[in-house]
């Protein structure tokens, strides 16, 4: 079971004795500090360890929205060299990341059956509430790119990779005017990053996008390439420019690559479950609460994969049967 810290102390916790283990997190960005911003509605990132191949494959759905006028665009950061791919949503898909996600969600992302380029969304909109409305999402992508049976994209890095892992930043496709589009990314690190960022350490967390950037400036940038500390000071640190999701969740696999185990966590990052025993063995699942600090501190596990806690929030896949639990729940 997950040992909650009720302190964020940058003196206290596990975390902090080990303070350069890897912080897994994305940062979202606007392209231009003065504006203007996408909004996002949800981050969902879900996390694939391999001890052996020492290698780590994140999958991230993200559902962004334009309010303004002209189309807008985000860029992703994320520590070390990262290599990334933007690929299509489809419901059924082969991969076992994605589908066990549409799995776990299948009560929030649901098909359109007026059009099926589109689906209907049900965002969270506090830590354990899910809308009751949703909101219609594109599914072909921004730019029409995933059109007539296009797959993934590989994503160019802003930033050439170096001598030293430093960051990666991605500038994704521009959403349209007024528009919802819902991403899917692939991020993936392994070889030199992997060893700066996890090598022997016993520990490594998932931490919320302030302490990612903390950790970039700290330890990061030190011998990073000039034009790395550049890109980073004008358009990655600045505060004005960070664009903080209304809700972020990390789902960590346990049967699809090495299983984990939780060692330690803060109070801003709640264990949840799915009814279904099947699907609540194969990951272990949490809300985070973006504007805080929150993080996860891990290790692999010695032996068979760590179930979810009992005491966690169970979510529903039926959304009439998550209504009830919710207003049995008191928050």
């Amino acid at each position: 079971m997950m040992r909650q810290s009720h302190s964020d102390s940058h003196t206290t916790g596990g975390l902090w004795r080990c303070r350069n283990a890897h912080s897994d997190c994305v940062v979202l960005i606007a392209e231009f500090r003065e504006g203007p911003y996408l909004v996002a509605r949800q981050v969902i990132e879900g996390l694939q360890y391999s001890k052996k191949n020492k290698r780590i494959d994140i999958t991230l759905i993200l559902e962004l929205e334009n309010p303004n006028t002209v189309p807008t665009c985000v860029r992703v950061a994320h520590r070390g060299d990262v290599d990334g791919w933007l690929e299509p949503f489809t419901f059924g898909t082969e991969d076992r990341a994605l589908r066990l996600l549409t799995s776990l969600y299948s009560n929030r992302i649901v098909r359109n059956p007026g059009n099926p380029r589109n689906a209907f969304f049900y965002p969270r909109v506090n830590c354990l509430a899910v809308a009751v409305q949703p909101t219609v999402v594109s599914l072909e992508g921004p730019t029409r790119c995933f059109v007539d049976g296009i797959g993934a994209r590989k994503l160019e890095p802003e930033m050439p990779k170096g001598a030293h892992p430093s960051f990666t930043s991605f500038l994704l496709p521009a959403v349209a005017p007024k528009a919802k589009d819902l991403f899917v990314l692939r991020l993936r690190f392994e070889g030199a990053t992997y060893e700066h960022l996890l090598g022997q350490q016993p520990w490594f967390s998932v931490s919320s996008y302030r302490r990612l950037l903390s950790d970039i400036a700290a330890f990061d940038m030190v011998n990073a390439s000039p034009k790395a500390q550049k890109l980073f000071r004008d358009s990655i640190e600045p505060v004005q420019a960070h664009i903080v999701p209304e809700a972020y969740d990390v789902v960590l696999f346990q049967d699809i690559g090495d299983p984990v185990e939780v060692m330690d966590g803060s109070v801003c990052i709640l264990p949840v479950r799915h009814e279904d025993d099947q699907l609540a063995r194969q990951v272990l699942w949490f809300y985070g609460k973006p504007a805080s600090d929150f993080y996860l501190e891990l290790r692999y596990a010695d032996s068979r994969p760590a179930g979810p806690p009992d005491d966690c929030f169970i979510v529903s896949g039926s959304r009439a049967r998550q209504r009830r639990l919710l207003r049995k729940t008191a928050i």
